[in-house]
């Protein structure tokens, strides 16, 4: 049995083993890929520590249950393995013996059971999302005055629209970055993971692939507003609400549409992880995943 790691977090490692098989009901194409750790990254002292011998598998699904390339996910194994991405043959023949790659595992609970999963796969040099930038609200203003008319045109507008999934989870409170970075790093990682990422005390029954749309009534006001000037930016994007504005933004206002997207990506992403189970990160993520206009 793997030797998993005591905690959740940013990881560098290796690959151990790998295979390429169908997986559940739809046969979806699935790249299986066990890792070994190297390295484990400390958030609060912004430092890598050793640590290694622990072990963790991978599950990257190639494709959606539409049929359609999982684009996300083959990019995110092309960025890290260096994966020319030409052919199957040459994603589970490949050498990745000694391919240093970075994962970021999260605990999830799924009919009682608690698990560490591999969330995501990047290079090994990664940063994480903190890159992106601030929003100045002088370039929103000159490039929606510049640009408005043609989303416009080039797609009618249906701002209102049910949230997939019900009435909007409020965002947490967003954590106070410390004054000062600490004195010394710590002597050594913390030996459990912490209690924030606890599994809930009653988990879902059985999550749904993808959650329903709610009565239209209950949400019609959730969509951005063009009179109000709102826009919501995928830096800011914490929570189910401010994920499915952003969704509604990017297909300006086709909510026909923008379920459809919703839905998939969903079902490409986190196709067992129930709504009340996900993080400001996984909100983040699914945002990052739409394919369509960007304002």
């Amino acid at each position: 049995m793997s030797n998993l790691p005591d905690r959740d977090g940013r990881f560098r490692a290796v690959p151990v083993e790998w295979s390429l098989q169908q997986k559940g009901q739809n046969n979806l194409a699935c790249f299986v890929m066990l890792f070994r750790t190297t390295e484990w990254y400390h958030e609060e002292s912004q430092q890598w520590y050793a640590m290694q011998g622990y072990e963790i598998t991978g599950w990257f699904f190639l494709e959606k249950k539409n049929g359609d390339l999982n684009e996300a996910q083959i990019q995110s194994l092309k960025d890290s393995l260096g994966w020319d991405g030409a052919s199957i043959d040459s994603l589970w023949l490949g050498k990745w013996e000694g391919v240093e790659v970075q994962i970021t595992t999260a605990y999830e609970t799924y009919e009682g059971n608690t698990r560490l999963k591999i969330k995501w796969i990047n290079p090994h040099d990664w940063e994480g999302g903190s890159g992106v930038g601030e929003t100045d609200p002088n370039d929103v203003r000159a490039v929606s005055g510049r640009l408005g008319s043609k989303l416009r045109a080039l797609s009618p507008a249906n701002a209102g629209g049910p949230v997939p999934g019900g009435s909007p989870v409020a965002p947490p409170p967003g954590a106070t970055p410390p004054a000062s970075p600490p004195a010394s790093p710590p002597a050594s990682p913390p030996a459990s993971p912490p209690a924030s990422r606890a599994a809930p005390a009653t988990p879902p029954s059985a999550p749904p692939n993808s959650p329903p749309p709610a009565d239209r009534k209950q949400v019609e006001n959730l969509a951005p507003s063009k009179r109000s000037g709102e826009f919501i930016h995928l830096s800011s994007v914490n929570s189910r609400e401010s994920c499915w504005k952003f969704y509604i933004q990017q297909h300006d206002g086709d909510v026909e549409r923008a379920t459809k997207t919703w839905q998939d990506n969903w079902a490409a992403e986190y196709p067992s992880t129930g709504h009340d189970e996900m993080d400001p990160a996984d909100w983040a993520r699914l945002a990052d995943m739409v394919d369509a206009l960007v304002i």
